[in-house]
């Protein structure tokens, strides 16, 4: 009987001391816990308003598109009639002049019109 008090003894203090470590660590373990839900939590908040800002970017950067596609649309129908304009008085004026004049006229005719385009292509580039 004496050798069983001894192993009882043991194990009271090997109890005694898993019980003060347990108290030491899961206080610290429940707070982890805590930390890790309270991040998570914050992350999915944070997950969430990045979709929103995301939708709103996506949503005007649309919304430009559409917009700068009209304006460019509005800009081309209005350069095509400008130059439509522009070459049906070069034939009138190009009818009433004489074949080498004629061709100086055109030349410098066509020069003009290229400017503009020129002009017109480095405006709808910026």
């Amino acid at each position: 009987m004496s050798t069983q008090l001894p192993k009882i003894a043991e194990k009271i203090k090997f109890w005694e001391e898993q019980d003060q470590i347990n108290k030491a660590v899961i206080p610290r373990i429940l707070k982890a816990h805590d930390l890790a839900t309270d991040l998570s939590e914050k992350f999915i908040g944070f997950s969430e308003t990045v979709g929103k800002i995301e939708g709103r970017i996506n949503e005007k950067i649309t919304n430009n598109r559409e917009t700068t596609h009209k304006e460019i649309e509005a800009f081309r129908t209005e350069f095509s009639e400008s130059v439509n304009t522009e070459i049906k008085a070069i034939k009138e004026q190009l009818s009433r002049v004489s074949a080498p004049s004629r061709i100086m006229y055109l030349a410098i005719a066509i020069n003009c019109l290229l400017s503009v385009a020129a002009i017109a292509i480095s405006l709808i580039g910026k």
